[in-house]
């Protein structure tokens, strides 16, 4: 069994020159986890989800990846089957989990 996530990517600060570099230490999960069609915004490179996938080992191949490239920050977004989300953070072998938060406003006009 296992647990269904739909994952996306940010990497900065990033620069048109080392795109080439940073892809092929992902190439492994393009047209797996990723969508082999990144782009660049600024100085953030953005890799889009290619599906639902099952990638047991993403806190360890996200923490090798940091490690090729340590001035480079991974932000890498995960929204589960069930809806849950959350952001795993990644540099130069470091990693951090923040979970979700659904916050809901107070009505307005209604008294509760």
């Amino acid at each position: 069994m296992g647990y269904y996530v739909r994952y996306s990517l940010e990497i900065k600060p990033m620069t048109k020159e080392r795109i080439e570099d940073v892809s092929k230490s992902l190439s492994d999960l393009f047209g797996y986890v990723f969508d082999n069609d990144p782009w660049l915004n600024e100085e953030t490179l953005y890799y889009g989800p290619y599906d639902l996938q099952k990638w047991v080992d993403h806190t360890e191949d996200m923490t090798e990846i940091s490690i090729k490239h340590p001035d480079l920050t991974f932000k890498l977004e995960c929204v589960g089957e069930d809806g849950e989300m959350w952001l795993e953070y990644f540099r130069n072998g470091k990693t951090e989990c923040c979970q979700g938060q659904i916050v809901y406003q107070d009505p307005k006009e209604i008294i509760w």
